[in-house]
């Protein structure tokens, strides 16, 4: 019910059960061979919590922190994460839902955060006094999930291409048999004997998708996706005439606009703190306040067609001296739903 509320009926009922149905036996055998360890995330709602079918918690995974140390110099080709995430050289955050409780400002929640931080300031030093090069070897959230799918490649001898893009993909009538990659200069001809997955990121950095799918005003300085995420694989597949539905969906959430910053801070721990509310320029909410389920954003952050970068962040001055991750000015601080 779930899906098919959310698909708005353009999704075949058979697809979408073969997607649950391969979902369960996909993650069951990357746990089995690849030692890719999820957790649930107690309290995270489905991102649409509204949506009928709905549950408030028990189906989001999140793959479990782990130590960089088998990876060797494979760590290095691994990009970093989000700089929001980075609070005194690590990530606070183990689990996306954890968010809750790390701004409960309880004592037990500032006693986390401090053991966290002198643990990675501790991993650092260290590093300086064996003269390692200087990156975070304790993996939370996505650098975990990459990790250990990387772990299960090189255990298994699977060659990693990198700086390799596919410049187009092959096909056989109506079947894709294969891709064309640019490699060292050269372009290689890849014959698959299975399928081609693209997996290449969405297009919140690439104008000319974002104006031609999502709802406007729409800007790529609003997202705080990875810079690369162009759109690389919805070029490859309309050369190739594939189809394509709900273009104009997101994952929306409310964003600050840093000046200087290459990307936008996700409001995660900001609307959570008593006394945040997010306004539009009418003084309407437009998300959750913090008596509202600290991790849902769908239903409240949607923006409306003209306003998604005339809103702000409203709080009292005892709530801005408090660190929170996103940087701030004095002011009104301008955020959009992005």
């Amino acid at each position: 019910a779930y899906l098919a509320a959310t698909t708005g009926g353009v999704v075949a009922p058979a697809r979408l059960e073969a997607y649950v149905d391969s979902a369960v036996a996909m993650t069951t055998e990357l746990e089995r061979s690849a030692d890719l360890r999820l957790v649930p995330l107690d309290g995270y709602p489905d991102y649409f919590d509204r949506a009928e079918g709905a549950l408030p918690t028990g189906r989001t995974l999140g793959a479990e922190p782990l130590r960089a140390a088998p990876l060797g110099d494979a760590l290095f080709e691994q990009r970093e994460g989000h700089p929001q995430t980075d609070m005194l050289g690590t990530s606070l955050l183990e689990l996306a839902h954890e968010v809750p409780r790390l701004t409960s400002r309880s004592f037990g929640a500032r006693a986390l955060s401090t053991t966290r931080v002198l643990r990675s300031l501790g991993r650092r030093l260290l590093a300086a006094v064996t003269a390692r090069p200087r990156r975070e070897t304790y993996l939370t959230m996505g650098q975990a999930l990459m990790a250990r799918l990387r772990l299960a490649l090189l255990a298994r001898g699977v060659p990693l291409w990198l700086r390799a893009p596919v410049v187009e993909l092959v096909t056989d009538g109506a079947r894709v048999t294969g891709a064309v990659v640019e490699r060292a200069g050269a372009r290689v001809r890849v014959q698959a004997t299975r399928g081609v997955l693209l997996a290449a990121g969405g297009f919140d950095h690439s104008p000319e998708l974002l104006a031609k799918h999502q709802r406007q005003p729409a800007k790529t300085e609003w997202s705080a996706g990875h810079p690369l995420n162009t759109g690389d694989a919805v070029r490859l597949g309309e050369a190739v005439g594939a189809g394509f539905e709900l273009m104009d969906s997101a994952l929306w959430a409310p964003v600050s606009v840093v000046p200087g910053q290459e990307l936008a801070y996700i409001l995660a721990v900001e609307r959570c703190l008593p006394g945040s509310l997010l306004v539009d320029r009418s003084g309407r909410r437009f998300c959750g306040s913090p008596l509202e389920k600290a991790n849902s954003y769908a239903s409240r952050s949607v923006p409306r067609p003209g306003d998604a970068a005339s809103r702000a962040s409203c709080c009292g001055p005892s709530w801005r001296k408090r660190p929170t991750l996103a940087p701030t000015e004095k002011g009104p601080r301008k955020v959009s739903a992005a």
